[in-house]
């Protein structure tokens, strides 16, 4: 398994897409973090067309669905990347050389190795419940919405856009490819925390650029024990993908390279439609700059990236009357998936913000921020992590809001934290002391509730003694299918719909055995942890 993953990972998120950022990049001479990063970005879209063409490939059969995938998946990222490779080689660019290693290089691996310690040190504790498995099912066997199977070819998803799914798909086939299974709890959200490496070097190489090299550093170190970033590293949401193509996208607008900006902003709307939280950023300086020509390759990129996202929420409203959760909630459709709201958002969000801000960062670190934004505001420099700031809030104030939405504020209040406090080591210390201890000490109430041990591993070992044939389980009060599908391999409704109800699954749900021996009743105890009763 290690060999699969030491030369898989490597392959798929760096190889396929370096000869596309070589190609952009020519000027490049080493190595240099911003070719890696660039490479790892576009490694990561091109997960998207490769995934639907090995949809393509296998078919849209239940037999289909449920094979071993990584040959087809590996050898359709390899279509998808030989071209690429065949114009560098055509280009013959220069050969790259190794950089040369300085101190600032010692002190930013020793963030990244920080933070890898508090993100994949026991990954595998918390249980997995409810969107680590609801969206690992779609991604692991790139299912369309479940029900949906194929029959969109992975498109798109009636949830979100793709990206994040299919970038997912590897990671997870790479870690297990036998199927879903077979996947440890940690197989579940490893590629996350990869993550949110990559958002701490974006946001290093971008303040580097942009400010001085010590707020980088200062910036990448307050974001290594970031009590928000660590826990999107843990769990399997599409916040942390979105993160990572939001800052590279603003790198690069802000180099005035505006097709790479907004193609990345792009790969961003196709994580996720709150994207947009950075096109004001973008219009306003275009305009600011009198550079109003660039404003349509801008908008002419996004339509032509976004685009097939468009096409299949046209033709799943033409063939089944519904769209994805964001067309859903543009339009008034109703969708199982769309996040509720309250009917007066711009009088509940406000507050819900600083609740789950200060809950995840802790009331000093939020305290500091709010100081330090005031701070910032009289200073009239880098306006645009102000924009950004303003966008986000009136974006997130006036829709649905959880608790996983804020963690694109995160990167403009830490640099403008840093780039306030850079002199006033003592008092950054002591920051960075305080979002050590509160990350290691899960003081964070949101955190707690995503990252329990709710008991289901001991469970299944325990009712694996108990259960006989003729036996049958209910689900008692708040246990949902999820768990139960994960860890006790119950009636997957899934499957059910694609190959029939008599596919082989040992344990049986009361409502398939018509006249059991003994009826097992899995619950939660008043502490919390799955337990179960025999009657």
């Amino acid at each position: 398994m290690w060999l699969r993953i030491l030369l898989g990972f490597p392959a798929v998120y760096f190889l396929s897409g370096f000869p596309l950022a070589r190609l952009f990049l020519p000027q490049e001479k080493t190595f240099s973090l911003k070719l890696l990063l660039t490479s790892f970005a576009f490694s990561c879209f091109l997960t998207y067309p490769a995934a639907v063409l090995t949809t393509m490939i296998e078919g849209q059969s239940a037999a289909a669905i449920y094979s071993v995938h990584l040959p087809h998946s590996l050898l359709s990222l390899a279509i998808i990347s030989l071209p690429f490779w065949f114009l560098l080689w055509k280009k013959r660019l220069p050969r790259l050389h190794l950089p040369s290693l300085r101190k600032v290089h010692l002190l930013l691996a020793l963030f990244l190795i920080l933070y890898s310690l508090f993100v994949f040190v026991n990954l595998n504790r918390a249980d997995v419940l409810g969107d680590d498995y609801d969206l690992g099912y779609q991604a692991y066997n790139l299912q369309d919405g479940i029900l949906d199977a194929r029959r969109a070819y992975v498109i798109s998803f009636n949830t979100h856009p793709p990206l994040m799914m299919t970038i997912k798909h590897y990671g997870m086939q790479l870690f297990y490819p036998w199927g879903l299974d077979g996947l440890s709890d940690w197989m579940f959200r490893g590629v996350e925390g990869m993550m949110g490496l990559g958002v701490i070097l974006t946001s290093y190489l971008l303040v580097r650029d942009f400010f001085s090299e010590r707020t980088a550093l200062l910036t990448a170190a307050l974001l290594a024990v970031n009590n928000y970033l660590i826990f999107m590293g843990r769990i399997f949401l599409r916040e942390i993908y979105l993160t990572f193509f939001l800052v590279i996208a603003l790198y690069f607008f802000l180099h005035k390279r505006v097709f790479l900006a907004a193609f990345f902003l792009g790969c961003a709307l196709l994580v996720k439609a709150s994207a947009v939280i950075l096109l004001p950023v973008f219009i306003l300086w275009l305009l600011k700059e009198k550079r109003v020509k660039e404003l349509a390759v801008v908008f002419s990129t996004l339509i032509a990236v976004y685009a097939p996202v468009v096409v299949y929420n046209v033709g799943a409203y033409l063939v089944t009357g519904h769209m994805d959760a964001t067309f859903s909630w543009l339009f008034h459709l109703p969708n199982p998936f769309l996040t509720g709201q309250s009917a007066n958002p711009l009088l509940t969000n406000p507050s819900a913000i600083i609740s789950i801000l200060t809950d995840l960062y802790g009331w000093p670190v939020f305290a500091f921020f709010l100081l330090c934004l005031v701070i910032f505001l009289f200073q009239r420099r880098h306006q645009y992590l102000l924009v950004w700031l303003v966008s986000s809030l009136i974006f997130f104030c006036l829709g649905p809001l959880r608790e996983y939405y804020l963690l694109p504020l995160t990167i403009p209040l830490v640099i403008i934290l840093a780039d306030v406090f850079k002199k006033l080591p003592i008092l950054i210390v002591s920051i960075l002391i305080f979002s050590a201890v509160y990350s290691f000490s899960s003081d964070s109430a949101i955190v707690r509730a995503y990252s329990a041990d709710r008991g289901w591993k001991n469970l299944s070992a325990n009712l694996s003694k108990v259960y006989l044939p003729g036996d049958c389980l209910i689900a008692g009060q708040g246990v949902s299918d999820l768990p139960l599908r994960r860890y006790l391999k119950t009636d997957d409704g899934v499957k059910t719909y694609l190959l029939g109800p008599n596919y082989p699954h040992y344990y049986k749900m009361c409502t398939e055995v018509k006249d059991p021996e003994r009826e097992i009743v899995i619950t939660y105890n008043n502490i919390g942890k799955v337990t179960y009763e025999v009657y």
